[in-house]
């Protein structure tokens, strides 16, 4: 039997933060095709707390394509992600390579998903024009 320095009887999982505002980074980003065959981007964003480790956010940008009811709502989704993080952008789309390491702070709420169980979701704010 492997001996290991760490105890396992310990609690070593990442928790969500309490709803509240944070700092965070994105530290991955890729073009993806969901299972559905849409167009997206999947992005690692990790939290900035002061003690212990959050749970990192995992946030999937729907992309807009052609004959999908919703993109109205995905690019307002698109922009506002875009906007909060300052990720450089075009007005016909972005990089997906540049929002690595990009910073935004804002608010995250928690919500219970039966695959997941608690989790942050990053609230997008509105883009004042």
């Amino acid at each position: 039997m492997p001996l290991l320095d760490a105890n396992l009887e310990d609690d070593l999982e990442s928790k969500p933060v309490p709803e509240g505002e944070y700092n965070l980074t994105i530290v991955k980003a890729e073009d993806v095709i969901s299972k559905a065959g849409n167009p997206g981007c999947n992005f690692m964003v990790s939290i900035d707390v002061e003690e212990g480790e959050a749970t990192p956010i995992f946030y999937w940008m729907n992309l807009p394509y052609d004959g999908c009811e919703y993109n109205a709502g995905f690019t307002r989704d698109v922009k506002r992600f875009l906007i909060l993080f300052g990720i450089p952008h075009e007005a016909n789309g972005f990089e997906v390579e540049d929002a690595v390491g990009a910073t935004a702070t804002c608010f995250l709420k928690t919500e219970h998903s039966d695959q997941y169980g608690e989790q942050n979701v990053i609230v997008l704010p509105r883009v004042d024009v």
